[in-house]
């Protein structure tokens, strides 16, 4: 199992406890890039996807972990022969 993946699956067992710097690993691995920060939020982009995550405090909050993870998944099931724009074509 890859290291990617082996943080992708701790951070769906406890989605509480990830901290800023192993969700910016895990979006950065997939292929996010920063397009902003401002303040205390990051904003990350990948293709037609737009993922805004506020770093607070020592953790994320749970419910931007299931946005990220979700994109994630999304992204990981589009698989080597789409591209984000066959993806948000379809998605339309």
């Amino acid at each position: 199992m890859a290291k990617r993946d082996k943080r992708i699956e701790r951070m769906q067992r406890n989605p509480k406890t990830v901290r800023p710097d192993e969700l910016d690993a895990a979006l950065r691995g997939a292929g996010f890039t920063v397009e902003r920060q401002t303040g205390s939020h990051k904003i990350y982009n990948y293709g037609p996807y737009t993922l805004p995550v506020p770093q607070h405090k020592q953790y994320i909050k749970e419910i931007y972990v299931g946005q990220a993870l979700d994109l994630l998944a999304k992204i990981a099931g589009e698989g080597d022969t789409k591209t984000a724009d066959t993806v948000a074509e379809e998605d339309a």
